[in-house]
């Protein structure tokens, strides 16, 4: 993987709207200034930046970002897919009142993936009954299809899956887009790593979805 492909991939920021939007546009200034700029469009918190047809999915943590359901459905619909993922603390950032946050909880450690023989059940923690249940984007899907660095058969949180970075105490306005690449390659390098037979057999298994 090269940084030349790192600049031309799109990436679709995710965050709390409420929280941490002046935060995420310094984080979209560092990527429009690191690949030259891009087309923008900014939707409930989401903000997609495409150069490209390959995507990462960058997920900016801030104080209240971890209670966000919707968030938790984005991020378990984009591991079904396949996509890259990348999880950035901003809550180091100073908001539009100049003020900067106590550091939330990861929300990936609210959602997790267990493997039984060639099926991987997703399950995401609900904080109003304070309980695991089915992931709501895909309850199951074939193990083999989530191209992903799991060894064993879990069960795993996703926080153990994707690594976590401090904007400020890991130099992300020089390492963004190194951060992405480390995600693109750890994703091709699980691909090629994964049997033949058994990939080919879960491209033509549907994911299974939870009844809400």
């Amino acid at each position: 993987m090269t940084m030349e492909r790192t600049m031309h991939t799109a990436i679709q920021l995710i965050f709390d709207p409420q929280h941490d939007t002046h935060r995420a546009q310094e984080v979209e200034r560092v990527w429009r200034m690191k690949t030259g700029g891009g087309d923008g469009t900014q939707t409930q918190g989401a903000l997609g930046l495409r150069h490209s047809d390959d995507k990462v999915l960058v997920l900016l943590n801030g104080p209240h970002t971890a209670s966000q359901r919707w968030i938790q459905f984005e991020v378990m619909r984009a591991f079904i897919r396949g996509t890259p993922i990348v999880v950035v603390d901003v809550s180091c950032l100073r908001d539009e009142r100049k003020l900067r946050a106590m550091r939330g909880r990861n929300p990936l450690d609210l959602l997790s993936a267990e493997a039984e023989a060639q099926t991987l059940w997703l399950k995401e923690f609900n904080p109003v009954t304070l309980k695991w249940q089915a992931a709501r984007a895909s309850s199951s899907v074939p193990r083999y299809a989530v191209p992903y660095p799991m060894d064993g058969n879990g069960p795993w949180l996703l926080s153990s899956i994707f690594p976590i970075y401090r904007w400020t105490e890991d130099w992300g306005e020089r390492n963004l887009l190194a951060w992405i690449d480390e995600a693109l390659s750890a994703t091709q390098s699980a691909a090629q790593d994964a049997p033949p037979a058994l990939v080919a057999a879960a491209a033509s298994s549907p994911a299974r979805f939870a009844v809400a």
